[in-house]
């Protein structure tokens, strides 16, 4: 027999809903748990950008930098930025970061040259960032930036946004979030959903990572 051909497998967030609600058992959903799994998937999401970094969600994000302008505010969607450069004569130059509490301790924030430090200031809804010294030219600063998670806002047709390969954390951990809030709930039943999706969500991170070689040079001296 051949095989499909297809690599298009997904869920739609009804389907995944439903194979949630399957794992706990009991009784049919109800309009009320269907409305309060969105809104789990949701609290799940974003707990997964709390725990760890989300390959799928870094984008190289260009900030460009004004003369005598030392704070700028990032896109909504910006969390935060594993890597930062500026562009300086077509070389990429890494930039030091600095707490936004050293920043402030800066005796004189009005030097101005080629910024060589930045310091974020997370926000409640958006994060600040702040350059020294103050650009004496334009600049283009490049980030690796992590963004958000899109939020699921439907159930019908909308898929999460995430690879194929966090669909299995995706149901188990919406099963192990809805059983807390199901009554009637083995809290044995409990412990297993939640080891499982643990478990599951320990593999997808673990193959979501950056596959490169580790080199280990060990520093010799005299004692």
């Amino acid at each position: 027999m051949a095989s499909s051909g297809q690599t298009t497998f997904n869920l739609a967030i009804d389907d995944v809903i439903e194979q949630a609600f399957e794992q706990i058992g009991g009784q049919p959903i109800s309009g009320e748990e269907a409305r309060s799994a969105r809104i789990a998937l949701n609290l799940l999401l974003t707990e997964w950008q709390n725990r760890g970094v989300l390959l799928w969600k870094l984008a190289d994000t260009p900030v460009t930098l004004s003369t005598d302008q030392t704070s700028y505010t990032l896109d909504t969607t910006i969390i935060d930025s594993l890597q930062t450069t500026i562009e300086v004569n077509s070389n990429d130059l890494e930039m030091n970061r600095i707490t936004y509490q050293d920043y402030m301790k800066l005796p004189d924030k009005t030097q101005t040259g080629r910024p060589t430090q930045f310091a974020f200031l997370r926000g409640k809804d958006r994060v600040t960032m702040y350059v020294w010294p103050t650009p004496d030219q334009t600049y283009t600063m490049n980030l690796l930036a992590m963004t958000r998670v899109q939020d699921v806002t439907s159930s019908a047709v909308q898929t999460a946004d995430l690879p194929f390969r966090f669909l299995p954390p995706l149901v188990d951990g919406l099963a192990y979030k809805m059983s807390t809030r199901r009554v009637g709930v083995d809290p044995s039943r409990i412990s297993f959903l939640k080891q499982q999706y643990e478990e599951t969500f320990a593999f997808a991170l673990e193959e979501d990572r950056q596959r490169t070689s580790m080199f280990i040079r060990p520093r010799l001296g005299s004692l």
